[in-house]
């Protein structure tokens, strides 16, 4: 069974490929608008798999629990970054919280917004708020499960 999957993927692989460079053009100007086994012979196949993945993975207790935690720690960790991010660098007021939180950011990403802040000569408010929303999601983004994990349990004080 294992030789299976491995063979498996590897076709699948293939097909995504082949699909890939088929659709170059329309994926590159967003006009692509299906999967990436959309209309080839293996069409069946991928369905067959999906129809099995939902059946007999997706659902399972196994893959529920992890995912159901998974996005209260992301959603947690965004309702306390993304808030101080938004007022940070002068635009808003920071309460004690934000400021505390800002702290807990790697020092790479406020480098980063403040680098591209003075090399762009960026001033307009829109991007700069992207920018700083940028900080919170790339280090979010960056960090390990494990760590989310025990960032999320000291932040709520479940450590």
């Amino acid at each position: 069974m294992s030789q299976w999957g491995t063979y498996l993927r590897k076709w699948l692989m293939y097909v995504v490929c082949w699909r890939f460079s088929k659709s170059y053009d329309s994926i590159l100007q967003g006009v692509f608008d299906y999967d990436l086994f959309y209309d080839n012979n293996h069409s069946l196949t991928v369905r067959l798999l999906k129809k099995a993945m939902s059946e007999f993975v997706f659902d399972s207790r196994i893959i529920t629990e992890p995912e159901v935690s998974a996005q209260i720690i992301l959603n947690f960790l965004l309702d306390k970054f993304v808030p101080a991010v938004v007022r940070f660098d002068s635009h808003g007021v920071m309460t004690t919280q934000d400021k505390k939180v800002i702290t807990l950011v790697s020092p790479n990403y406020i480098d980063d917004y403040f680098k591209a802040k003075e090399v762009d000569g960026l001033t307009d408010e829109a991007e700069l708020l992207y920018r700083r929303i940028l900080i919170a999601t790339d280090f979010i983004s960056g960090m390990t499960d494990g760590y989310a994990k025990t960032l999320y349990k000291k932040m709520s004080g479940l450590a």
